[in-house]
This record gives structure tokens, sequence and C-alpha cells, in this order.
């Protein structure tokens, strides 16, 4: 296995294990995860227009 194979899967693994942690504090803290500053939670969006070729 060469340097970037190791790389990849060591980020990989990183990634899969933060989403483990956060499915794991979604389901401890649920909405409570916005008081301890770790959401944010019932935003509402509303399109305001076109900016280098995209929208906002």
């Amino acid at each position: 296995m060469n340097f970037l194979e190791s790389l990849y899967e060591a980020i990989e693994l990183e990634k899969e294990a933060e989403i483990k942690a956060m499915i794991s504090e979604i389901k401890q803290y649920g909405k409570d995860r916005e008081k301890i500053g770790h959401a944010i939670n019932n935003l509402n969006g509303k399109y305001i227009g076109r900016e280098m070729e995209d929208y906002i």
C-alpha cells in the first residue's frame, strides 16, 4: 500500500469515526445540542438572489 492509499484510508476512518460520534451525540442530547453550542436548530432559509453564478 502506498502513501496516498494509506492517507486516503486514514481519512475515511476518521470520517466514519466523526459520523459515529455525531450520531451518538444526537441520540444522547437531541434538541438540547443547541444549548451546548453543537447545533443550530429551527433555521429557516430564504432565497436572496444569485451571486457568482450560484443561487444563495
